[in-house]
Formats: C-alpha cells, sequence, structure tokens
C-alpha cells in the first residue's frame, strides 16, 4: 500500500515546523505512517520534527545529544510557537557554548604553540 496525502494535514505540519513537504513526507515514511489524513497522524509526524529540530540544535551548536530536560524544555518552546532559530541563538549565548569556545581557542593555540616549538627545534 502507497502513501496516502491529505494536502490539508502537510500543510498544517509545514506550518507548525517549518520544514518543507519532503520533510514531512520522509518523517511521516520514517514513523510508519501510510495514511496521512489524520490531526492524529500528524501530531505524531509534529512531535517527531520537533524533537529531530531540537536534537540538530544540540548537535550543531553544543556538539553533544540534548539532556532529557533540556530537550523538552525546547520542545515546549516549540510547541508554543518559537521559532527553531532562536533557540539556536540562545544556545549560542549559553554559558556550555561560551565554554566550549574557549576551550577550542585554547586547544587551537596550544598546538600552534608546540607546532612553533617543535619548528624551532629543527632549526
Amino acid at each position: 500500500m502507497g502513501f496516502e496525502w491529505s494536502s490539508k494535514r502537510v500543510r498544517e505540519a509545514k506550518e507548525a515546523t517549518g520544514l518543507s513537504g519532503d520533510e514531512i513526507r520522509r518523517i511521516a515514511q520514517d514513523l510508519g505512517i501510510k495514511n496521512f489524513n489524520s490531526k492524529k497522524e500528524r501530531k505524531r509526524v509534529v512531535a517527531k520534527a520537533r524533537e529531530n529540530q531540537v536534537q540538530s540544535a544540540y548537535q550543531d551548536v553544543l556538539g553533544r545529544d540534548p539532556d532529557s530536560g533540556g530537550q523538552q524544555h525546547y520542545i515546549n518552546q516549540l510547541n508554543e510557537g518559537r521559532d527553531i532559530a532562536e533557540i539556536r541563538n540562545e544556545m549560542y549565548g549559553s554559558e556550555e557554548y561560551q565554554g566550549n569556545i574557549n576551550a577550542a581557542t585554547t586547544a587551537a593555540n596550544d598546538r600552534a604553540d608546540q607546532f612553533e616549538r617543535d619548528y624551532n627545534d629543527l632549526r
């Protein structure tokens, strides 16, 4: 049996998540949904899409998986109408992100210093 669309449900899911129709369809198929004509199925797709958006934001910005409390916090914010871009910006301003940047900068400086010492030893 093929995949049955309801353009209304797809439009609702797109509006709720900001994702394309193709992305909505992929999520529905990943969930094993064959008939995307009900509000119940739309809610499942939107919930999974929001979970994916938060997971991606954590990975992209903080370089880790979300803890359950943080993930639920941001999913709740998406459910209340907040945009994922706003959430990402908040993550970029977090102490954790700033700590990661400082650690990466320190590590890069340490490698550069070691390279310079090694180079000078060769001369």
